[in-house]
Protein backbone atom coordinates (compact mmCIF):
# COMPACT_ATOMS: atom_id res chain seq x y z
CA UNK A 1 0.00 0.00 0.00
CA UNK A 2 1.18 3.48 -0.72
CA UNK A 3 0.77 5.89 2.18
CA UNK A 4 -0.41 8.76 -0.02
CA UNK A 5 -3.34 6.95 -1.60
CA UNK A 6 -3.96 3.85 0.48
CA UNK A 7 -3.97 1.86 -2.75
CA UNK A 8 -1.84 -1.12 -3.49
CA UNK A 9 -0.28 0.46 -6.58
CA UNK A 10 0.08 4.17 -7.15
CA UNK A 11 -0.38 4.90 -10.86
CA UNK A 12 0.39 8.59 -10.40
CA UNK A 13 4.14 8.56 -11.16
CA UNK A 14 3.92 6.41 -14.32
CA UNK A 15 0.98 8.47 -15.60
CA UNK A 16 2.92 11.68 -14.98
CA UNK A 17 5.82 10.31 -17.04
CA UNK A 18 3.45 9.51 -19.91
CA UNK A 19 2.06 13.06 -19.85
CA UNK A 20 5.58 14.49 -20.00
CA UNK A 21 7.45 12.70 -22.78
CA UNK A 22 11.20 12.82 -22.81
CA UNK A 23 12.58 15.39 -25.30
CA UNK A 24 14.81 12.84 -27.03
CA UNK A 25 11.88 10.83 -28.39
CA UNK A 26 11.70 13.20 -31.37
CA UNK A 27 15.22 12.35 -32.49
CA UNK A 28 14.18 8.75 -33.09
CA UNK A 29 11.46 9.65 -35.60
CA UNK A 30 13.92 9.82 -38.50
CA UNK A 31 14.84 6.18 -37.93
CA UNK A 32 11.26 4.99 -38.51
CA UNK A 33 11.23 3.65 -42.07
CA UNK A 34 7.68 2.32 -42.13
CA UNK A 35 5.02 4.35 -43.93
CA UNK A 36 3.20 6.39 -41.30
CA UNK A 37 -0.25 7.97 -41.36
CA UNK A 38 -0.83 11.01 -39.17
CA UNK A 39 -4.49 11.85 -38.64
CA UNK A 40 -4.94 15.49 -37.63
CA UNK A 41 -8.09 16.90 -36.07
CA UNK A 42 -7.89 20.40 -37.57
CA UNK A 43 -7.61 23.62 -35.54
CA UNK A 44 -10.58 22.73 -33.33
CA UNK A 45 -8.47 19.97 -31.81
CA UNK A 46 -6.70 20.85 -28.58
CA UNK A 47 -3.44 19.72 -30.18
CA UNK A 48 -1.50 22.44 -31.97
CA UNK A 49 -1.52 22.11 -35.75
CA UNK A 50 2.19 22.85 -35.98
CA UNK A 51 2.86 19.53 -34.23
CA UNK A 52 1.52 17.59 -37.19
CA UNK A 53 3.73 19.34 -39.73
CA UNK A 54 6.82 18.86 -37.57
CA UNK A 55 6.13 15.15 -37.19
CA UNK A 56 5.46 14.70 -40.88
CA UNK A 57 8.78 16.41 -41.68
CA UNK A 58 10.62 14.25 -39.14
CA UNK A 59 9.22 10.94 -40.40
CA UNK A 60 10.78 9.83 -43.70
CA UNK A 61 7.60 8.32 -45.17
CA UNK A 62 4.70 10.12 -43.49
CA UNK A 63 1.42 11.48 -44.76
CA UNK A 64 -0.93 13.76 -42.80
CA UNK A 65 -4.68 13.61 -43.32
CA UNK A 66 -6.74 16.38 -41.71
CA UNK A 67 -10.33 15.72 -40.67
CA UNK A 68 -12.17 18.86 -39.56
CA UNK A 69 -13.90 17.59 -36.44
CA UNK A 70 -11.49 18.46 -33.65
CA UNK A 71 -10.11 15.79 -31.36
CA UNK A 72 -11.29 12.12 -31.31
CA UNK A 73 -11.67 11.77 -35.07
CA UNK A 74 -12.43 8.05 -34.79
CA UNK A 75 -15.54 8.64 -32.68
CA UNK A 76 -16.77 11.99 -34.02
CA UNK A 77 -16.33 11.19 -37.71
CA UNK A 78 -15.87 7.42 -38.02
CA UNK A 79 -16.67 7.36 -41.74
CA UNK A 80 -14.05 10.01 -42.53
CA UNK A 81 -11.55 8.32 -40.20
CA UNK A 82 -12.10 5.00 -41.99
CA UNK A 83 -11.86 6.67 -45.39
CA UNK A 84 -8.54 8.31 -44.47
CA UNK A 85 -7.11 5.05 -43.18
CA UNK A 86 -8.46 2.96 -46.09
CA UNK A 87 -7.14 5.37 -48.72
CA UNK A 88 -3.74 5.36 -47.05
CA UNK A 89 -3.58 1.57 -46.83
Amino acid sequence: MTPATGRRHDAGPPCARLRTPQPEWRTGLASIRAPTLILAGEPRSHLGQSRYALREQALPDAKTVTVSVGHRIHSRAPERWLSGVSDWL
